[in-house]
């Protein structure tokens, strides 16, 4: 006498993520049990199944730069009985995106020693923190505004002034 299966494998659990990147990252699992095995996991991102695989671990690629997505597995077995969904381990890309360059830089109130350099804001997928001052190469402040007032300078003394933006990530 041949009995049917009935019962579900354990609901995946200890989801965890490495190998993130600005597109993609590995999601692992803790295996499910079941009492005839498990044969494969069903893989969620915000509540959408994207992949069937047969291990503990997925590779999650495509994904949107700097972005938190939702994940959730289930298991199932040779007889089609399935988990129900693990808890949801929200994934957060990292952002790998420099911020625009600053244009328009301008100078305005100079003095003999001193003026006001000024530039447009700059846009970025997450924005901007901050931007760092170079005077003939070498950085000499940083600022989160879009102006700052130069000085110290040499009269009759040509400066060459650069501006680069930066984000929380620290992109440039």
């Amino acid at each position: 006498v041949t009995t049917l299966d009935t019962q579900a494998p354990t609901v995946p659990t200890g989801l965890s993520s490495g190998n993130k990147t600005g597109s993609g990252f590995t999601l692992s699992w803790t295996p499910s049990t079941d009492n005839a095995g498990v044969s494969s996991y069903e893989v969620y991102r915000n509540g959408t199944l994207i992949s069937t695989v047969s291990g503990d671990t997925a590779f999650i690629s495509g994904l949107t730069n700097a972005t938190k997505y939702d994940m959730s597995v289930s298991a199932s077995d040779q007889a089609g009985n399935t988990s129900l969904l693990s808890d949801i381990f929200s994934v957060m890309t990292l952002d790998t995106q420099a911020p625009l360059t600053p244009t328009d830089l301008s100078s305005s109130d100079v003095k003999d020693t001193s003026f006001v350099l000024s530039w447009a804001a700059c846009n970025d997928n997450v924005g901007v923190v901050s931007y760092d001052i170079y005077q003939n190469g070498k950085n000499i402040n940083s600022v989160n505004a879009t102006s700052y007032t130069v000085t110290g300078l040499t009269d009759f003394t040509a400066y060459n002034k650069d501006v680069i933006a930066k984000d929380a990530a620290g992109n440039t």
